[in-house]
Parts: structure tokens; sequence; C-alpha cells
């Protein structure tokens, strides 16, 4: 194995990493909306955002919680890149939310941190996409041996 395809490994192995544990924490997490056994996430709802949507905290917040099982499933199937780049949006509103309430600031710090390991994942699914893409067309060219055997005229 060469060093490019040993590069190309472990690319696709940290995106796989990453696909994994972003898909499913956010299944996990947003499941947890409808339980709060990880947190009560009420909390974390500020009261100008309460006052600008049509239903009670609960809901809303059960709302987030499909949303975020919704972005989950996203990254696990075959739209990993568009699941984190709405996920890196996500985390960025969620992070404005609570510098809004004045309170928090470790988890709006961390949900940035979270944030850019998704614009990470988004961007590491271009780049693996790219090295699968290569990887094929190189199995397809023809070997030197091939080659020489095309170029070889045939006797009739």
């Amino acid at each position: 194995m060469g060093k490019l395809e040993s590069l190309s490994l472990k690319i696709i192995h940290t995106w796989l990493i990453l696909k994994y544990t972003y898909g499913l924490t956010f299944i996990i997490l947003g499941i947890d909306k409808f339980f709060n056994f990880i947190a009560p996430w009420e909390q974390y709802v500020s009261t100008y955002m309460l006052t600008h949507v049509p239903v009670s905290a609960p809901i809303f917040i059960m709302g987030i919680g499909t949303l975020e099982i919704f972005l989950g499933i996203l990254i696990l199937a075959q739209w990993t890149r568009t699941g984190a780049y709405f996920i890196l949006l996500w985390l960025l509103t969620f992070a404005v939310n609570l510098f809004a309430m004045r309170a928090h600031y470790d988890i709006a710090l961390g949900s940035i941190v979270i944030a850019v390991g998704a614009f990470t994942l988004a961007r590491l699914t271009t780049v693996k996409n790219g090295l699968l893409k290569n990887m094929m067309l190189e199995k397809q060219k023809p070997t030197p041996q091939q080659q020489q055997q095309q170029q070889t005229p045939q006797a009739i």
C-alpha cells in the first residue's frame, strides 16, 4: 500500500468516526428532548425565543428534538455533508440563544466547538468523496502490462 492510499484510508477512517459520532449523538439528544434524562432542556431556551414561537416550551423542545433526530439521520444516511452543515447552523443558533440569555456560557462555547467539528465533518465528506472518486479512476486505469498488450499489433 502506497503512502497516498494509507493517507486516504486514515482520512476515511477519521470521517467515519465523525459521521457516526455526530449522527448517533444527535439522534440520542433528539430523543432525549422528549424525556429529559440527559438535561432539563427547557432551561436552555430564552424567554425571548419563547415569546416568538406559537407553542409552549415543552412542545418547542420536542420540535427541536424532532429536528435533531432528522439531522442525525441525515448524517448517517447519504446526506452527511448537508446534515453536517445544518448541524453547524443549528449549534451556532443555539449558542446565540444562550448568549442572549446571558447564561450557560460554558455550554454556548462548547456548542461553538462542536459546530466547528460539524464543519470539519462537512469538509471531510467532500475530501473523502474526492478520494474515493480518484481511487475508482485509478483502478480503472490499465496497468503497464495491459497498455503494452494494447499497443502490440496482433497477428491476423
